[in-house]
């Protein structure tokens, strides 16, 4: 292995003589640091607090009422949103991996947060789609659908609150 490698080092020094492979090698370990930088910063412009509220007067019993409320936060370089969802026979509580870049994210489920009550998701589920369109954040819903079906076409439901 080792004869290969001085051959292949001969080789390449005689058809690039500028070649240099620590050069090289840190000139790779610098475009790694820099994608993942530029991934990171990506995700850094959604952290923030967004909140949507469904209301729909009863006819007959009582009304309905959804608040829905989601934290984006970095924590040791990862990228995550605490979902918080309440009303009508719903206590949802659970913690998403964002995965996307600055003009939509994917909110994957990751774990339960205490004080959920029903456990229906699984690793990996898309939970929605925010994307950016302008001022405007676009939801897509995915395993999470809102209360009313009048909203569950992708559409300007939640707000960042400043």
């Amino acid at each position: 292995m080792r004869l290969v490698t001085i051959i292949f080092s001969i080789i390449t020094f005689a058809m690039f003589p500028s070649y240099d492979p620590t050069q090289m090698e840190t000139q790779l370990k610098t475009q790694e640091n820099v994608q993942s930088e530029l991934s990171t910063n990506y995700l850094l412009s959604w952290i923030g607090e967004y909140h949507f509220s469904e209301f729909e007067e009863a006819q007959i019993g009582s009304n309905l009422t959804m608040t829905y409320s989601i934290t984006v936060y970095e924590e040791q370089g990862m990228y995550y949103a605490n979902v918080v969802i309440d009303g009508n026979h719903t206590m949802l509580r659970v913690r998403a991996l964002l995965q996307g870049d600055s003009e939509s994210i994917d909110l994957i489920f990751y774990s339960y947060l205490p004080g959920n009550l029903h456990e229906r998701f699984d690793g990996g589920d898309i939970l929605l789609t925010f994307t950016k369109e302008g001022d405007d954040i676009i939801t897509t819903w995915g395993c999470i659908q809102p209360a009313l079906a009048a909203n569950e076409k992708p559409y300007i439901h939640f707000q960042l609150r400043a």
